[in-house]
Parts: structure tokens; C-alpha cells; sequence
């Protein structure tokens, strides 16, 4: 008998039943699902009962203000489900030794036998490096809150037991990370400042492969095929998860006005593999039409987003955006980063050595996503002795809240600021807020989404001036 560990709250539940029939499709053994969900809800409840008539499930309703300590910190970006797998060893029986805990946006793909198997060698977690091209036995840890991703792992419950680990285990890690500048705050940042340096086994990548980076895998010496899918998210690509939208192969496209994000083949082909095997769900004609909605509402707001732009979304790299800007008369370009990669959509490092003419100011709109900023350049040098004023206009939509960085990169980087929108649905203002900075070798300003994913921000200007 396996045990595998599922959580969810009644947004995403229902998905859950596509997770359980890919597991038991690709695994020979007996397999229990291990559930945990917000206890009195009625609507999980009701989920829950209807997947106990197709699967061997064992369901434990979870207080979420037991997590309180943790999400109060976290904010509301992440909800109190995230967090359950941190308390398996805490509920799950004590005679159960090792669980594989899985998110519910992934896919098993093939035979993971062998995953139920893999020694811990003392270690309290076997997880996935999944952003290197190299072995992924061999990755070295660099003790960052993305060594291993938390959407595949399988958890040591007695290693975890020995070293006694409870909320306040959590509360602590989570107080370190905040003194190191992490914001985010999630189980996989907790997880990884406890486990990845001296707790984690890296085990082979086909385990948890990420469809945006389906070609760094391939890379890998020992890959050997997929094993299961995980469809998070990606700064260039198709941001939603695979129940979002059925894309048909007329959709697959490498402009990025196609749902604001490029559909390439691999991610047309590993959604559909979602989707064939959600035929068998009980909630598949549910899945359909919500799918249908979105797709229809995606195409709409492209269409009318779109006369926001300036038309940069065709420049091949920053040289032509440049000159682009320039033609514009616009003092600076916003380009777009990931906050794990330190480099835009369009790349070209000569180009952040070139001036460019003051004038009018910065339009242009942009798709604010999960982890990643939207980045000006300024092109000034600023000075330790002197102060200054950031004057910027913006438009949002889908906004909470903004966080404001001076930067030379996300490894270096000064919180100056944030901005909150009293109206989140849309929302226009002009903020000035007066700093110092710590390092003279800034050159962007950073604004970072911390409300809600797939929001909208134009940014009308922005200015920095000496306080005299």
C-alpha cells in the first residue's frame, strides 16, 4: 500500500479527482489518498463524498486557525490550503512512515513505482531541482527559497516526528526568512529554508517536470521520459493552470497576444494530457463550460487591453525597444522580469548602457503575474549623500497593492515604498514618496503585485527628482 497526500479547500477539490486517476493509472500498488481540507465545509464535504465513491480516500478536516500563526504573516495571497501538507506529521497516523505529497495542478504521466521506493538516507525530504540543466542528483543547494519546488516531494513522516517539527518549527523558519528579505512567505519558501541545504535528497527531475521548462529537463543526463507534469506558472508563457482553458492546436501561437501569453506546442500537447484524462472525472462537462468561459472572456480582454499598449510586444530585444522608445519620445521603457531570473522578456544587456532622451514620460500597459515584477529602467545615477522623490502615475486593475523597489537586480535591491488602491476592480493615482538610497549602482525602479494574479497596470509616468 502507498500513501499519497492531497489538500485542497472547495476551489480546487474537484480537480483533485484528475490527480487521483493519473496516479493510480501509472502506479501498480494499492494507493490511499490522504485529504486534507477545511474542516465544517459543507461544499468539500460534499466533493470529498463523491471522490470516496471512485478512490480508497482517508479525509481529515483541518482547523485553519491552527495555521493562523503562519498565514496571518503570509497575507491573503495564499490561502490557509497551501499551507496544510507543513502539519502531515502532525495528523497523518503514526505508524505511517512516508508520504508523496502532490499539488493539485499536477499530472502523473508515467509508471512512479520507483518514486515510492527511493531511500531517504536519513534525509527528511526527496524532492526536485527543477531549474538547473545538469543532474538533478547532483544539484548543490544554495540554500534559496526555489532549491526544490513543493508542488512533488515525498515527505519522511518519521524523520519529520524525530525532529519534532510543529507550528512553532514552521513560525521559526518563517521568522528567518523575513529577516533575510523574503516576502512571499508560502509553504514551498518554509519548506526550503528548513530542508534544502542538509534535509533534502535530489532526486531525478522527470518527477516534477514544469511544462514552460520541459527543454531544461531534457538536458538533464539521467532524464529518462516524464513522470509527472506540474503546471505552475512562467514570466513568458500561459500563466493558468490546466483546467483554465482547452487549447485546441489552432491556438498554439508565439505571439504574445494570444491570451496575453505565448500557447506553445509543448503546452497545447501537456494540457490536453490533463484534459484526456479528466474525461474520466465526474466533474468533466462542469470543467468544459467553465473552460469555454474563459477562454471567450481571455479574448475579450486582449482585444480591449490591447489599445492600451504601445506596439513593443513585436521588438525582438531591448536595442529595438530603445529605439523604439526614442521614436515615442518617452523618457524611460518598462520591461518585465522574473523575479527567479534576472533578465526581461526581451534581453540585451548593452541596451541598459544607453540614455535616453527626457521627455513625456512612460504608457504602456503590462500583465501583472504571480512572481515577477514590472521594471522600469531610469538611466540616472543617484548618489549616497542625496535624497530623492519618485513621482509616478499609475492605472490598475486587479490591484490590491504595490510594493516599490529601487534595484540592480532581485538579488539587490531597496524597499522604497508601497502603493494600496482603494478601489481593486480599477484604480488610477499618482504617488510621490521620498527615499535614500544604500548602493549607487541602482538603475531600475521595480513595482512587484502583491493583491490578486492576472491583474492589469499602466504606468502613465515616472519621474525621479533631488530634493533640494
Amino acid at each position: 500500500m502507498e500513501h499519497v497526500l492531497l489538500s485542497g479547500d472547495e476551489n480546487v477539490l474537484k480537480y483533485l479527482s484528475v490527480v487521483m486517476e493519473s496516479v493510480e493509472k501509472n502506479s501498480t500498488a494499492l494507493v490511499t489518498f490522504h485529504i486534507f481540507y477545511p474542516v465544517n465545509n459543507k461544499e468539500s464535504e460534499e466533493i470529498l463524498t463523491q471522490l470516496g465513491e471512485s478512490y480508497s480516500i482517508k479525509t481529515y478536516g483541518i482547523n485553519d486557525a491552527i495555521l493562523q500563526p503562519l498565514t496571518n504573516v503570509a497575507g491573503k495571497r495564499w490561502p490557509a490550503a497551501a499551507f496544510y501538507p507543513l502539519l502531515a506529521s502532525m495528523i497523518l497516523p503514526d505508524d505511517m512512515d512516508r508520504i508523496l505529497s502532490l499539488d493539485s495542478d499536477t499530472l502523473v504521466v508515467g509508471n512512479i513505482d520507483n518514486l515510492f521506493e527511493i531511500p531517504f538516507e536519513g534525509k527528511a525530504l526527496l524532492a526536485t531541482s527543477g531549474w538547473i540543466s545538469g543532474k538533478g542528483e547532483d544539484y548543490n543547494p544554495k540554500g534559496l527559497n526555489w532549491d526544490f519546488n513543493s508542488g512533488v516531494y515525498l515527505i519522511n513522516l518519521a524523520k519529520w516526528r524525530e525532529m519534532g517539527i510543529d507550528i512553532s518549527f514552521w513560525k521559526s523558519a518563517q521568522v528567518k526568512l523575513i529577516e533575510k528579505g523574503v516576502r512571499t512567505q508560502f509553504d514551498q519558501d518554509l519548506l526550503n529554508e528548513s530542508f534544502s541545504i542538509h534535509h533534502t535528497k535530489y532526486i531525478n527531475k522527470a518527477y516534477n517536470v514544469n511544462p514552460h521548462k520541459y527543454k531544461i529537463a531534457m538536458k538533464s543526463p539521467e532524464f529518462d521520459g516524464r513522470k509527472i507534469l506540474h503546471f505552475t506558472n512562467n514570466a513568458d508563457y500561459f500563466v493558468g493552470k490546466p483546467w483554465d482553458i482547452k487549447f485546441e492546436k489552432s491556438d498554439v501561437s508565439n505571439e504574445t497576444y494570444n491570451f496575453h501569453y505565448k500557447i506553445t506546442p509543448n503546452i497545447q500537447e501537456m494540457t490536453e494530457e490533463w484534459w484526456t484524462v479528466a474525461e474520466n472525472s465526474l466533474w468533466i462537462n462542469e470543467f468544459l463550460r467553465e473552460s469555454a468561459i474563459r477562454k471567450k472572456a481571455y479574448n475579450k480582454s486582449v482585444k480591449y487591453f490591447r489599445g492600451y499598449a504601445l506596439e513593443l510586444e513585436n521588438r525582438k530585444n531591448l536595442s529595438g525597444m530603445i529605439q523604439g522608445a526614442r521614436k515615442a519620445m518617452l523618457h524611460n521603457m518598462v520591461l518585465y522580469f522574473s523575479k527567479e531570473n534576472d533578465y526581461p522578456m526581451y534581453y540585451n544587456k548593452s541596451a541598459f548602457k544607453k540614455s535616453i532622451l527626457v521627455n513625456k514620460g512612460v504608457r504602456i500597459q503590462r500583465l501583472v503575474k504571480d512572481n515577477n515584477y514590472v521594471v522600469v529602467p531610469f538611466f540616472k545615477q543617484l548618489k549616497l549623500d542625496k535624497k530623492y522623490k519618485l513621482v509616478i502615475k499609475l492605472w490598475a486593475s486587479g490591484i490590491s497593492e504595490l510594493d516599490l523597489f529601487i534595484r540592480r537586480n532581485h538579488d539587490n535591491k531597496q524597499l522604497i515604498g508601497n502603493i494600496r488602491f482603494e478601489n481593486i476592480m480599477k484604480s488610477s493615482k499618482e504617488v510621490k514618496i521620498e527615499f535614500k538610497i544604500d548602493r549607487e549602482d541602482y538603475w531600475d525602479i521595480a513595482l512587484a503585485d502583491n493583491g490578486v494574479v492576472n491583474s492589469f497596470l499602466v504606468i502613465e509616468s515616472m519621474d525621479i527628482q533631488e530634493v533640494l
